[in-house]
Formats: C-alpha cells, sequence, structure tokens
C-alpha cells in the first residue's frame, strides 16, 4: 500500500474528501469542534510531502501557539506513522518548516528576507505589556496638548461637557487599540472618517455632534501617532505591529511578494473565523492567484475574536469550495445536544445540521443544572461537586465506573470577576489543589500585596498601602494590634505610618509580630531614601527580598503549597513587567512604575503555572484561554445573560468608515443610535452566545452548568423555583435559562444538579445499590452489635458508609505514617479512619470527623488537653526558629511567645509547656542554624504509581557543622512505649528519604533525631541508604494492603489498641475488654 493510501485510510469519508481536493481549491471547511479538524490538516500537510513538496514549501497558520505545537506534533507523528520520517530520528523533518501563528510566522519573514522587505533587522519586539505602557504614554501626552488647547485640543467644541471630555481620551485609546488590528492607516482612516462626516450632515445630524465626531478623530489619531512615533524610537514593533509591518512589506515590495507566493505551494490557515482584517489581508497577499492550493479550516459558531476585528462573517464571505466536518468525536451525546440548542438558538446558525455523535461506548449522563443565590453559594457547590466526582468518578463503559481526577476537571467562565476570589476560597476550604489560567496578573492577593509594598515605598502617607501591607499574610498584624500601635487619640492627625513609628519603642505584645513589623518600616525607610536614584525594576526586587515577602512564598511553594507556586509565578511576572518596562524606555523610575502598573488591566496574557510532575490540579480558565483544549469535566460557571453597556464613548464604527462618539455627555449621538440599530452593536451579544457553545464544547464526558443570575425578570433562588416560572411562562433570555426551560419540559438530555448549592448529590452512585436486606442506618443504632453476626454487621456498616459518603472506599486519597501505623496496629481502625470516612464522638458529644495528626490538627475525640499542649509547644518553636532561623531561641523568648496561649492551655498546662520550652532552649540542637520548619510535603511515586501520595509535616530540620542536613521531630508525651520506638525510627527514616526525594532541592540527611520534650531524652536515628530502604519496605507492605481491594481484618492483631479506639463502641471485632455502646453520627 503505497504511503498516500495510509494517508488517506486513516480518516473519515468527510475528512478524506477535504484532503482529496488539494490542488483544486480555495476550500474552506467548517470544522465543527471535536470533528478532528487537526488530524485534517496535519494529514492534508503530509500528503503534500509525499507528493513532493518540501516542508519549507508549506505554510501552516494557527491562532494560538499552543495550537501551533499541536500541529506540528501532530503533523510528525503523522508523518512517521506511514514513513516520511523516521521515528525519533536525531533532525527533525519539520526543521525550518513555517507551521506557526501570524505573528510568528510575520516576524520569522522579516528576519529572514529583511532586504526584500525593506525593514531594518533589528527590530525589538515588545509584549503586550510594555504596549499598554507605551500606549498609555501616548495618551498621556495627547492628554496634556488637550488640556492646554494645542494640537487636537484645537478641535474641543465649546463648552464642553466635563463627562464628555473624562471619556474621550480613554474611548480614544480603545479605538487605537481597534484600529490598529485593521489594515487602515492613520491617513486613511482620517479620509474615510471625513467623508463620512459630509454623509452626517447631509442626513441632518447636529453640527455640534459632528463637530464631537471630528475632534474624537483627531484625538484618536494623535494618539495612534504618538504611539508609532515612540516605538520608531525605540527600534521595535508591538504585535500589532509586527502584523502591520509584515503586510506593508508585502504591499510595497513585489519582490518579497513575488517570492512569498513562488515559495509556498500549499496554504493551511486553522481557525480562520477569528482572523482579523489584517491577518486576511496578509493571507491574500500570501496566496496571491495561487488559491488553487489554499485551504482554510474554521468554524464560525466559534468565533470568539470580535474584540480583535475577527469578523464571524468571514467563513461565509470567503470564496471557495465548501465541506463540512460536522461528526463530533470529542463529547457524549447529550453534551452535544445541549450545545446545538444554545447555538441554533442564534438565527445565523438556526438551520444548521446538528452535529453528529461519533461516541457510544459510555452510558451518557445528562447535563446537569445548578442555580444559587449567591457566587458564594456558587463557588461552595462547584467545590462540592468536584470532590465527588473524584471520590465517585463518572459512568464509563460498559456500566462501570470511570475514575477522575482533579486534572481532568476545569471551570471555565466568561470572567472570574466576581466569582474568581470566593471561588479560590471555596478550593482552599476544600482543600482542593488548582491552578489558573485566568489572566488579571494585578488581581492576584499576592501582587495586590507587593504593589502596596511599593506604594508605601513611594509614599510615607499612604495610609492604605500601610494597612494592606500590615495585614498581609506575611507580615500578620490582627486588627487589635494594630488598633494597639495606631489607635492612640492624640496622633489621630498624623499618617498612619508616623503614628507606627511612634508606637513601636512602647509596644509590650507579641515580639515576633513586633519584630515583622520593625523589619518592614526600616525596609521601606531605606529603600524609599534610595528609590531616587535606582531604577524601579532593583527597587522591586529589593524590596520584594528584603522585606520577606518572596521569602515567605518561596517557603510555601517548598512546602508543596500550590498556592505558593501561583504566588511566586505572579511575583515573577511582576518583576518581567518592571525589567520589560525598563528595557524598553530607558531609565523607569518607582513612581513612573506604578502608573505603569495603574494602567495595566489583564495584561499579563498568561496562564499560570502547569502542574508539577503528575500533580493533579483542577483548572480555573476564561473560555478565551480554554479555546482548542479539553477535559473529561468540565463546569460552566457563572452562566450569566449577556448585559450590553452601551458601548464606548469613541468607536469606531466599521459599517460607516468613522471614528465616532457614541454619546455626548448622557445621551446618545445620532451615529450611536445608529450604531446601536446596526448589525455590528449586535456582535458582543452574539459572541456571548458563541462563548457558551465554546465552553459547552470543551468537555468530553460530563457538563455541569451553574449560575446566580439565570436571564429571568425576578428569578426564583432555586432551580426547583426557576422552572416552575420558566412553565408559567416566564420570558428567557439567556442562554442558561433557555436550558432550564428544556429541562422543564423533560428533555432527557439535561437534569438538575441534586442539593446545589448547599448539599451537592450527583444522580448517580459510586458502587451497585446495597442489597435490600441491608438494615438502615436507624435500625443499625437500636441493634446490639453483639446480637448481629460478624459478617452481616460489617455490610451493615458498608452500607451506612456507602449512603452517607456516596464514594467508593477502594482506596485513600493519601498515607500519612500515621494512617501506615494505624494501619500496622489495627486495619480496621484504618478502615473506619481513613476509607470509610467515620466520624467519632467529639468532646461536646456531636460527631466530628477524626483526623490525621500527621497532616492537621489533632481529632477532637481526644480525652485530655495533651494534644493542645502539643499544639502549642509546635506553634511556639516555628515561630521562633522562623524568627531567627540562624541561630537558637532564647529561653526568654520562648516564654513570651508562649503568653497568649495560656489562658487557652490552663494553669498546669502552661506551666508545663513554660518548662519544656526553658529546657529545650538550652540543647545543643535548639542551636542549630534552622533550614526549615513544619516543613509539609506531598510525595508522589514513593512507593510507584499505584500507590497514593506519601504525605507528612517535618517539624524541622537543621543543618550540623559537618553541613548535613539533621531532621528533628517534637514528641511532648510523658514516654514513649518500647514497642512504639520502631515505628518512630521508621517515621523520621521515611522523613529523611522525602527530604532525599527533592524537597529541599535533593539533600539526604544521615541523621536524625526524635526529642523528648517533657523528659529531655534524644533518640538518634540512622539514616543511612540501608536502613532508609528498610523503613520504606515496611511503610510500602502495609500501603500495599490499603489497595490491595482484600478485606481489612482487625482479627489477627491480638494487640490492637481497642480501649483507646475512637470507633470500639461500634466496632464487631473489638476486644471484650474493650467495652461499648451505640453507633454514633455517621456521615
Amino acid at each position: 500500500m503505497s504511503v498516500v493510501d495510509l494517508l488517506l485510510d486513516a480518516l473519515t469519508p468527510a475528512q478524506r474528501a477535504v484532503v482529496e481536493q488539494r490542488g483544486r481549491g480555495p476550500v474552506k471547511v467548517a470544522a465543527a469542534a471535536g470533528s478532528g479538524k487537526t488530524k485534517t490538516m496535519a494529514t492534508l500537510y503530509a500528503l503534500g510531502v509525499a507528493e513532493g513538496l518540501h516542508p519549507a514549501r508549506i505554510l501552516a497558520v494557527t491562532f494560538t501557539d499552543r495550537a501551533a505545537v499541536e500541529l506540528r506534533e501532530r503533523i510528525l507523528s503523522t508523518m512517521v506513522d506511514v514513513g516520511l520520517a523516521p521515528p525519533g530520528g536525531p533532525d527533525s523533518p519539520l526543521e525550518g518548516a513555517w507551521i506557526g501563528t501570524f505573528h510568528q510566522l510575520a516576524r520569522r519573514l522579516i528576519a529572514e528576507q529583511p532586504y526584500l522587505a525593506e525593514v531594518p533587522r533589528d527590530l525589538a519586539l515588545v509584549d503586550d505589556v510594555e504596549a499598554r505602557g507605551l500606549l498609555q504614554e501616548a495618551a498621556w501626552s495627547v492628554r496634556e496638548q488637550v488640556a492646554a488647547g494645542q494640537g487636537p485640543g484645537r478641535w474641543i467644541p465649546e463648552n464642553p461637557d466635563l463627562r464628555t471630555l473624562l471619556g474621550l481620551i480613554d474611548g480614544a485609546s480603545a479605538a487605537v487599540t481597534r484600529l490598529r488590528s485593521t489594515d487602515l492607516a492613520p491617513s486613511t482612516c482620517r479620509l474615510l472618517s471625513q467623508a463620512a462626516y459630509h454623509r452626517f450632515e447631509a442626513a441632518g445630524d447636529p453640527a455640534q455632534e459632528i463637530a464631537w465626531h471630528r475632534c474624537a478623530m483627531e484625538v484618536t489619531i494623535a494618539i495612534w501617532e504618538a504611539l508609532e512615533s515612540r516605538l520608531v524610537s525605540l527600534r521595535a514593533l508591538d504585535f500589532d505591529g509586527l502584523l502591520r509591518q509584515a503586510l506593508a512589506a508585502l504591499t510595497g515590495s513585489p519582490a518579497l511578494t513575488s517570492w512569498c507566493q513562488t515559495n509556498f505551494q500549499l496554504i493551511i490557515v486553522d481557525e480562520y473565523q477569528d482572523t482579523s482584517a489584517v491577518q486576511s489581508a496578509l493571507l491574500e497577499r500570501l496566496a496571491g492567484a495561487r488559491k488553487r492550493e489554499l485551504f482554510v479550516v474554521g468554524d464560525a459558531r466559534q468565533s470568539i475574536f470580535a474584540f480583535r476585528d475577527a469578523k464571524p462573517g468571514i467563513m461565509a464571505e470567503t470564496a471557495g469550495r465548501e465541506y463540512s466536518l460536522f461528526r463530533n468525536h470529542r463529547s457524549v451525546a447529550p453534551i452535544l445536544a445541549a450545545a446545538d440548542h444554545v447555538i441554533r438558538a442564534d438565527d445565523h446558525f438556526a438551520s444548521d445540521q446538528p452535529m453528529e455523535v461519533g461516541r457510544g461506548e459510555v452510558e451518557a449522563q445528562p447535563v446537569l443544572l445548578g442555580l444559587a443565590e449567591s457566587v458564594e453559594a456558587e463557588a461552595d457547590g462547584i467545590a462540592q461537586a468536584l470532590l465527588l466526582l473524584r471520590q465517585r468518578g463518572i459512568p464509563g463503559p460498559h456500566g462501570g465506573q470511570q475514575a477522575v481526577e482533579f486534572g481532568d476537571m476545569a471551570v471555565l467562565a466568561y470572567t472570574f470577576n466576581l466569582l474568581g476570589p470566593p471561588l479560590e476560597e471555596a478550593f482552599r476550604r476544600h482543600r482542593i489543589p488548582f491552578q489558573t489560567a485566568t489572566g488579571g496578573l494585578l488581581i492576584r492577593p499576592e501582587i495586590k500585596d507587593a504593589v502596596a509594598l511599593l506604594r508605601l515605598i513611594a509614599d510615607a502617607a499612604d495610609d492604605q498601602a500601610w494597612v494592606r501591607v500590615l495585614q498581609s499574610p506575611w507580615v500578620r498584624v490582627s486588627d487589635r494590634d494594630l488598633l494597639q500601635l495606631v489607635g492612640d487619640g492624640e496622633a489621630r492627625r498624623a499618617t498612619l505610618g508616623e503614628r507606627l513609628r511612634s508606637a513601636l519603642p512602647g509596644y509590650q505584645g507579641d515580639p515576633s509580630m513586633l519584630s515583622r513589623v520593625e523589619r518592614l518600616v526600616g525596609v521601606a525607610d531605606e529603600l524609599r531614601s534610595s528609590a531616587r536614584i535606582r531604577p524601579a525594576a532593583e527597587v522591586l526586587s529589593a524590596a520584594l527580598d528584603e522585606s520577606g515577602l518572596l521569602a515567605f512564598h518561596e517557603a510555601r511553594s517548598l512546602a508543596g503549597d500550590p498556592d505558593g507556586q501561583r504566588a511566586l509565578a505572579s511575583l515573577r511576572d511582576l518583576q518581567r513587567v518592571a525589567l520589560n518596562a525598563q528595557a524598553a524606555g530607558g531609565w523607569l523610575g518607582l513612581d513612573r512604575l506604578l502608573e505603569r502598573i495603574d494602567s495595566i488591566s489583564d495584561a499579563s496574557g498568561r496562564a499560570e503555572p502547569a502542574p508539577r510532575g503528575s500533580q493533579q490540579l483542577v483548572t480555573l480558565s476564561t473560555i478565551h484561554r480554554a479555546k482548542g483544549l479539553e477535559w473529561p469535566v468540565v463546569v460552566l460557571a457563572d452562566c450569566r445573560p449577556h448585559h450590553g453597556r452601551g458601548g464606548p464613548p469613541v468607536l469606531w464604527d466599521r459599517i460607516e468608515g468613522a471614528v465616532v462618539m457614541s454619546r455626548i455627555g448622557a445621551h446618545d449621538t445620532a451615529a450611536g443610535v445608529r450604531w446601536k440599530r446596526s448589525p455590528a452593536a449586535a456582535v458582543a451579544r452574539e459572541e456571548h452566545r458563541r462563548l457558551v457553545y465554546v465552553a459547552m464544547t470543551r468537555a468530553r464526558d460530563l457538563l455541569l452548568v451553574t449560575t446566580t443570575r439565570p436571564g429571568v425578570k425576578d428569578p426564583a433562588p432555586t432551580l426547583e423555583g426557576l422552572i416552575d416560572q420558566l412553565w408559567h411562562g416566564s420570558a428567557s433570555r439567556s442562554e442558561y435559562a433557555e436550558l432550564a426551560s428544556e429541562l422543564a419540559a423533560g428533555t432527557p438530555w439535561i437534569a438538575a444538579l441534586s442539593g446545589f448549592p448547599a448539599a451537592v448529590d450527583l444522580p448517580w452512585g459510586a458502587e451497585p445499590a446495597p442489597p435490600t436486606n441491608a438494615i438502615s442506618g436507624s435500625e443499625a443504632a437500636e441493634v446490639s452489635p453483639a446480637s448481629i453476626p460478624v459478617e452481616r454487621r460489617w455490610e451493615e456498616l458498608r452500607t451506612m458508609a456507602r449512603r452517607a459518603r456516596g464514594a467508593r472506599f477502594a482506596q485513600p486519597e493519601q498515607l500519612s505514617f500515621s494512617s501506615i501505623r494505624t494501619m500496622a496496629s489495627c486495619p480496621r481502625q484504618f478502615w473506619f479512619q481513613h476509607l470509610a470516612n467515620f466520624l467519632v464522638p467529639g468532646r461536646d458529644g456531636s460527631a466530628q470527623e477524626a483526623e490525621d495528626d500527621d497532616v492537621g490538627p489533632a481529632s477532637p475525640s481526644a480525652r485530655s488537653g495533651a494534644l493542645d499542649l502539643g499544639r502549642v509547644v509546635h506553634a511556639v518553636l516555628e515561630q521562633a526558629h522562623r524568627l531567627r532561623p540562624d541561630r537558637g531561641p532564647h529561653q526568654d523568648q520562648l516564654v513570651a511567645m508562649l503568653e497568649p496561649h495560656r489562658s487557652a492551655l490552663g494553669v498546669e498546662l502552661s506551666d508545663a509547656a513554660e518548662s519544656m520550652l526553658r529546657a529545650y532552649a538550652g540543647s545543643p540542637i535548639a542551636a542549630l542554624p534552622t533550614v526549615a520548619v513544619e516543613l509539609a510535603f506531598s510525595w508522589r511515586g514513593w512507593a510507584g504509581d499505584r500507590l497514593p501520595p506519601l504525605v507528612g509535616a517535618i517539624d524541622r530540620v537543621a543543618r550540623l557543622a559537618s553541613g548535613e542536613l539533621l531532621v528533628i521531630d517534637y514528641k511532648t508525651n510523658w514516654a514513649i512505649e518500647s514497642s512504639e520506638l520502631g515505628d518512630y525510627q521508621h517515621q523520621l527514616r521515611l522523613y529523611a528519604a522525602a527530604l532525599g526525594a527533592g524537597l529541599l532541592g535533593g539533600s539526604s540527611p544521615t541523621q536524625a533525631v526524635l526529642l523528648m520534650l517533657r523528659s529531655g531524652e534524644r533518640l538518634e536515628v540512622d539514616c543511612d541508604r540501608a536502613a532508609i530502604d528498610r523503613s520504606l519496605a515496611w511503610a510500602r507492605g502495609l500501603a500495599e494492603s490499603t489497595v490491595s481491594g482484600a478485606a481489612l481484618s482487625g482479627l489477627g492483631r491480638p494487640d490492637r489498641p481497642c480501649p483507646e479506639c475512637d470507633f470500639r463502641e461500634f466496632c464487631p471485632e473489638r476486644r471484650p475488654e474493650a467495652g461499648g455502646g451505640a453507633i454514633p453520627a455517621k456521615r
């Protein structure tokens, strides 16, 4: 079989029909979501190579960097599969291939053909952040001219309305951004606009309005030309300028145009529906008359970049032989039905054929709807749903269950301005790891902290900045302490900074807090005095380093906290902004940097860090950034109706071909009214619907749609109430309400998300339904354990756990030393606590969850204050070693840190804590330099991929005089049983192994010590390789039994700790002398 036959045989009939048109173009392919367009384009490319084209003579254009990488990889794998390229060869056959975005290809064209393009070779490229800053500077320069009545200021009409003037500059700046994505020049814009104003005058528009239109046009062009002048002086291009420069080069250089049209024998364009006017003009120049080899692929239903001057109707307007790919191989039938229902409500797509279902191997679940009264409730409901999904999985092939991890889930929204903060808080509260790809650098809390720090360095009288920094996580001044520091009445007229300085010498509160504040004040004063002579980027770096802000988030990151990793990435982005601004504009002082930061809105344009290694994170992403991606589970959140805001005050009306003022003061102009009635004004509303469609088609197996505003006048607070409203004829005006209407009508592809948002449940269980003869929870509580056979008793308890938790308990989500030790002492106790998640009686008689003392607060079932004592002593030692990591704490310092905790401990325990702390301060170990304290870790792969991660928290890591690391663990027990010593040796060796696996850069300790703080005894533990291997084998052997699926029984442990077990009251395997009672609350 020939290579061509191999390529064609791998395609569906519809895909093959497209590929076979090579040489018969132009061809335009309407490719629905998930229809295999990338495979089709890769095969088309490979077919060109198979028929003799060199890759350097094929041009493949995509819309994003990610899509370009994916297309290149798919092309290469397709060529390898049919023998066009060797597998794993050292030299890629695509080396030098023209595969990339419009911007990448334009830059390469100018760089490789500078003489034909007549463009200097040393032009720099500035990113979006610097470009926004340059635009802001251009706008400020024009603003000053307008204020002085110079330049475009001469066009300001008499007696201008203040509201109109305030919106003029900002509106004109937005119009410049829009105009620079077209193929127009400033001079052409002026000529077109003036011709339009003559038409307005002939149509009877008021002379005052036309005067304002002329003024807006002159201001817009002045800002545009000022921006271009700044870029020329810097010998730089921004992204819009790069495309315009390439187009100008092709237009002005017949030689370059001829080279391109001769060289590129096949042109493939992806996401054609999102191309702008300047990109379309570039394609026209590149293809020329040779359109027989032009293939454009797109989907008008996924056109979502109108703000970049993309024309949703470009697919219909472009000439070419039409082909369709409408068989979706990604999503299950209910998702496709819901997406089709939403998009076909748009008149442009009402007659489109529905997508064909390419998947039928799963028991497809309906799309699930949820409605909440507030974004906080919506966020918590989403978090509950994701937890349930991870526990239960989703229905899989052949009636089975398909496991889903957090990395298989995404939450998408049009914007996260409202939902973002409460959603992130809900995820933290429920311990759901996540990554964000939502943009919005300046809304990140750590960036707000850093910017506030810069503001108080620039201005010591900025009270708002002082409050933000003092109450930030790394300084941690409470409201009470802040009031005590700065609340004295005699200094009310002084600034907060002045009051703070005067209060610090006499402050008698928390010494560690005092030290942090003194450090902050000293750093701010020192940097303020030098900020006048140091560049802003240097001041920022010094502020982050010397204030402790950077170290705080580095410590979080080292401890495995995803929030710490995100914070470090954001702070690096902020430093990048400062450094690039410095490079683009020469000297940049702190005041100018703060002005530039004020001008940046959502300017980072980057997704946050991808998960490290096998770490599974839920993705939070705007819909725009999710284009081209897919997940098994998608939550379309905050699905609100579109609300038009009347358009900007100054706009480029593409239909009229003019810069116009849409309103003057509070009144719309005649041109503004015409614009609102034109198809252009409907683009934003129609694009909102297409965004919802794009988000829905990102889901493969399950789609959830939630909102707080369903688009119905005076909506009911619950989904049931909303359905009742819709059933009785309430008008719907949103995509969500349309879906809810289908739910009211009983359409099978949609269902309610039960219990959302307060008590979410899923419409499927994790395991088959319990047998009909199982005893209910209420019945079980009334039956004595001794009167029920053991096997029946366990079936009953499993049923109770299954009903309450609604999840499989075949494998724990994580393992700690404490849980492994529990497994060693009694597998049944492990089952209760770590698999079935039964609740235990709390101190007040209420039901509480048994917790793991390695990774969280101790179980509230404790019968004494011993655990409270341990927590306080650990907290004081952590605080002391964080404050002075280079040397040991003094005993008086430790006692002072204990003071705030005395009232909670009581006299007896407080005295015991003080005794332990004083003795510790005098020990040689206390004086060792500290490397880390309370170092939490999550170690995946510690025993292969099959076992859950090993988690823990190391009390302290110190450095010996030899330079080696020492692992230290504190115990506040009176004594340790001799039978327990072996277990604790295993614990310390596991901690040493975790450090050696990369927790602190891969340094592997050879020693560890267990400190008995009450008695002063010290147990030294060897951590050589052989000892660590023995401890790992011990832990792995026990961990294997937690995932093997075998029944867990405690009967083989005659010394099982039944008298101390929280679950003894209802365990049928308890030892007779342990006692028993009624079954407590369960979940």
